[in-house]
């Protein structure tokens, strides 16, 4: 029996499809992508500066004290003041089997990023997030000036991304969190590098979320592939725009992305060219997310793999702050999913300077939060809730 395509899939992390997976092809087109090679952080502890089987690390540039670090925190890469630049490494990664290959990351700052345009004195110290790869062991090559995001040339050299920018503009909200991407790479290996560094313990720069995906050649015309979380089950789909030789398709499900099981089977009543749908529903979803997988069975006995999509749980319901105008008091009602010992809770200036932080508070009951802002000036200001890793945010206006 012969087996082509690819098996095998690493995990994925919220951002890569929200809450419907889905794989579009082109009609008529024999080419599909699939996921190859991923790090979402999730699986580490905090402190963490090595991935499993050395699948990659992290090295701080300057790290002085205990309020210094470059590792992982709440499921992220995150440098706090790391003084000088700091470097993440993937592994090399085997992209031979694929036509080209594309690859992704998130990322993603909290705090008052200083950048050249309004701190001309901090020189080649300025703060800043560079992304680099690296194809068969050449030089490493940088994604310069994302989305005009970072800075070209002058003293300050070449960067990805700097600080006070924002969609390509000068601003001191800095550009909050960007997907960086890089496509149409081909060779035998890949080898992906992030420098950051920072130099305030309250300018957080995070990395997340890290996808490398590679171009297949599909034996059928696979026009679409989804999945759908319903308040039952999730919904499975694809269509097809011809049937040659095909003798049946299995729907493949795995909690991890790695151990796929067979879930369901659908035999092909002969040749056709003209399109077709499918369609599954999985009674027993995952509470989470969920990866699904197709492959099929020619008549001769091939067994063709397609590719893999993750299917997210449905999202929690949007964090909840009140009154809109305050003197004294502020309540927050936390997401449904969210647990209050786990909930960091911090309050920044509009200059992005911290004004509370905390794990916990007094008036925390349920998924119900009470903090007191009497002692704030009057003004604007950022309410930052992190649970696990997923981050959401309000404005607060003290009167």
């Amino acid at each position: 029996m012969n087996i082509r395509g690819s098996s095998s899939t690493i995990l994925l992390h919220h951002s890569l499809i929200a809450a419907i997976g889905l794989l579009l092809l082109l009609p008529n087109t024999a080419e599909a992508q699939t996921v190859i090679w991923a790090e979402d952080f999730a699986w580490y502890s905090d402190g963490t500066n090595k991935g499993f089987n050395g699948r990659w690390t992290s090295t701080c540039g300057g790290c002085l004290d205990p309020g210094d670090w470059f590792d992982v925190r709440s499921g992220m890469i995150q440098a706090a003041d790391v003084n000088d630049w700091s470097v993440w490494e993937s592994e090399v990664i085997d992209i031979s089997a694929w036509t080209t290959v594309d690859f992704q990351l998130d990322a993603i700052e909290w705090g008052d990023i200083e950048g050249p345009d309004l701190c001309a004195s901090c020189g080649k110290d300025i703060d800043y997030f560079d992304v680099y790869y690296s194809v068969d062991g050449g030089p490493y090559q940088m994604i310069v000036n994302w989305n005009g995001n970072g800075w070209v040339g002058g003293s300050y050299g070449n960067h990805t991304l700097t600080g006070d920018r924002y969609a390509g503009s000068i601003a001191t909200g800095d550009w909050t969190t960007t997907t960086i991407s890089q496509s149409g790479l081909a060779g035998k290996t890949l080898q992906i590098k992030v420098e950051i560094r920072n130099s305030e313990s309250v300018e957080l720069i995070n990395l997340d979320n890290v996808i490398v995906q590679g171009n297949i050649i599909l034996p059928i015309e696979l026009i679409s592939f989804t999945g759908e979380p319903m308040d039952q089950g999730t919904k499975i789909s694809w269509t097809t725009g011809s049937n040659i030789d095909i003798d049946y398709y299995v729907l493949e499900k795995s909690e991890t992305g790695q151990d796929f099981r067979e879930i369901h089977r659908v035999y092909v009543a002969g040749d056709s060219h003209d399109t077709q749908a499918f369609r599954y529903d999985d009674p027993a979803p995952i509470k989470g997310d969920a990866y699904y997988r197709l492959h099929w069975v020619e008549h001769h006995g091939n067994i063709e793999y397609g590719p893999t999509i993750l299917v997210k749980g449905k999202p929690a319901a949007d964090l909840l702050v009140y009154p809109n105008l305050a003197r004294n008091d502020i309540t927050v009602d936390l997401p449904e999913g969210w647990s209050n010992e786990l909930t960091h809770l911090r309050i920044f200036n509009i200059q992005g300077a911290l004004q509370y932080a905390g794990a916990k508070s007094p008036g925390i009951n349920g998924k119900r939060v009470s903090l007191d802002i009497s002692d704030l000036a009057a003004g604007h200001y950022l309410l930052l809730a992190e649970n696990h890793g997923q981050v959401m945010t309000s404005m607060i206006v003290k009167q």
